[in-house]
């Protein structure tokens, strides 16, 4: 089953479109997806690419701004009880899925029960959303699957116990509000014939070639944003020494990330764009809630003990690494060194943090007071990585051999290394942690006994009963300062105990065309379209 659409308009679309018309893309919004996207259902916008297209069709309750507050989306309000177990929306009344043939001719209003009907989707096994734990804080022996509906405009949410960062959760594509007309109509094709809320809707979708999003002219009570692109258009060109090719002929309004290559062509050592390059396009840089790191495989279990698990060793390589030095010669001062624990300082309270940078002295005694000067005695160190992480992990090796550390560098395909390190059979390895949520606890559960790998994100099967109890009562305290306490806490813990060393915290990124004059950005690296603007229409001609 196909939408209905208007076939004149559409050919004069994609016949503008085709010929690149600089006139037609005065307020079309153009990226690329080199890695493609895979659906635009909510229920599996697993990775960064589909959730920026998701982000345009749909939305949840609640919503994050720029700064990562958490804002009304779906919701005009909400209250919390003060056991923290119960919460209550009130959605805004005046809101309209997408007119779409699911609903015939009728226009079809956003009610509570598409809230509650969303919701349970995803937890159903049946749907097999990767998104499905969200939500496994709910009490399910309240109401129905843990939510109940007062009426058209109120529904609540039952937990078992306070889960401080359920509001974040909450901010996920996954709790995106999704009608079952559109689930039941399109059946199977309904990642590809999506039907939202949000301020952009479904035009047409090439495998392989563009997809098509149309301004929502009916978005909730009227655009206010008279700038907001008129379209997104998003090209799969896979190559992306090519898509870069395209953002200098204009052809493309941004590029996200660095690890197309262009970095080295754009951008000077200290991170800024070229001259050449200013006087068309922007740079824009924002803390990433992302931590790149080193793990080490700490259950004797699985391998034998070895000098690695002894926390004066770990700390010696942590002080032997220049991670300033990661940051200017290797990511075109991109980042920022991770020398105060694992999550990133945007999250957490700045009170109680420790440094940890470079101190080749420091790192030599550590080794001899551990019983190994000089390095003598430790066995061979594999420092386990992928491709793209190459040189990164090189540079690391060349620093330990100062300190007397013998190491080698295993480079592994990115699925090898992803199932090794969840087997636990890599001692030592590079990876990264990108926040599903903003908040302190979805980077502290790395380190949580209950999480253990395969099961769950703690790679290094960490265990410490005090870290355990410092991230419980983080997340069921209701006070926000406290939970801040907490965690720092439970970090600075981290940072003396060393089962991961953070390399950096990264930044988001992006290369911009002048033509856009506002392109909002948040730590979750989320394409905002509806907040952003472009040049006036008779500044433009």
């Amino acid at each position: 089953m196909m939408k209905k659409l208007v076939k004149g308009a559409l050919l004069v679309f994609i016949t503008a479109c085709s010929t690149q018309n600089q006139t037609d893309f005065k307020q079309v919004f153009r990226y690329n997806e080199a890695a493609g996207i895979s659906s635009l259902d909510p229920a599996f916008a697993r990775n960064m690419e589909n959730m920026w297209g998701v982000n345009q069709l749909y939305e949840g309750l609640v919503q994050l701004d720029e700064t990562m507050e958490i804002k009304p989306c779906l919701a005009s309000s909400w209250e919390i009880d003060s056991a923290g177990t119960t919460y209550t929306f009130y959605l805004k009344p005046r809101v309209y899925f997408h007119s779409d043939s699911c609903f015939g001719d009728e226009k079809r209003k956003l009610v509570a029960e598409d809230v509650q009907y969303s919701v349970a989707r995803i937890m159903d096994v049946k749907t097999a959303s990767p998104g499905r734990w969200v939500f496994d804080k709910l009490d399910v022996t309240k109401g129905q699957s843990g939510m109940e509906v007062q009426n058209d405009t109120t529904i609540q949410f039952f937990l078992k116990e306070p889960y401080s960062p359920f509001l974040s959760l909450l901010t996920m594509p996954y709790a995106a509000v999704v009608p079952k007309e559109a689930v039941k109509y399109y059946a199977d094709n309904f990642a590809r014939n999506p039907v939202g809320t949000g301020p952009y809707q479904f035009f047409i979708w090439k495998e392989n070639v563009k997809l098509v999003l149309h301004k929502n002219e009916n978005y909730h009570a009227g655009w206010t944003n008279k700038q907001a692109p008129r379209a997104v258009m998003v090209s799969f060109i896979k190559d992306k020494g090519a898509a870069f090719l395209e953002l200098l002929k204009g052809n493309l309004d941004m590029i996200s990330g660095i690890d197309g290559g262009w970095k080295d062509e754009m951008l000077n050592a200290n991170g800024n764009l070229l001259p050449s390059y200013q006087e068309q396009f922007y740079l824009q840089k924002a803390p990433y809630l992302k931590t790149d790191y080193l793990g080490f495989q700490l259950d004797t279990n699985v391998l034998a003990n070895s000098a690695w698990n002894n926390k004066m060793v770990r700390q010696a390589i942590n002080y032997a690494i220049d991670k300033q030095k990661i940051i200017t010669y290797l990511r075109a001062g991109i980042g920022i060194p991770a020398n105060a624990g694992f999550v990133p300082p945007v999250l957490k309270n700045e009170t109680g943090l420790k440094l940890t940078e470079y101190n080749v002295t420091k790192a030599k005694n550590l080794l001899a007071e551990a019983g190994y000067e000089n390095g003598k005695g430790l066995p061979m160190l594999v420092i386990s990585t992928t491709a793209n992480y190459l040189d990164i992990c090189e540079l690391i090796q060349n620093q330990l051999k100062a300190i007397g550390i013998q190491s080698q560098v295993d480079v592994l395909p990115s699925s090898n290394h992803r199932q090794l390190v969840a087997n636990g059979q890599l001692r030592f390895f590079r990876k990264s942690w990108i926040a599903d949520f903003p908040n302190a606890e979805n980077f502290m559960c790395l380190f949580a006994s209950s999480n253990k790998a395969p099961d769950g994100p703690n790679y290094t099967r960490y265990q410490n009963a005090e870290i355990d109890a410092l991230i419980n009562k983080a997340t069921t305290a209701t006070d926000f300062t406290t939970q801040q306490n907490l965690f720092a806490k439970a970090d600075s813990l981290l940072q003396e105990e060393l089962p991961v060393i953070p390399l950096f915290y990264d930044e988001v990124i992006r290369v911009v065309n002048k033509r856009i004059t506002k392109l909002p950005v948040n730590g979750m690296n989320m394409l905002l379209l509806k907040e952003t603007e472009f040049v006036r229409i008779n500044e433009i001609d």
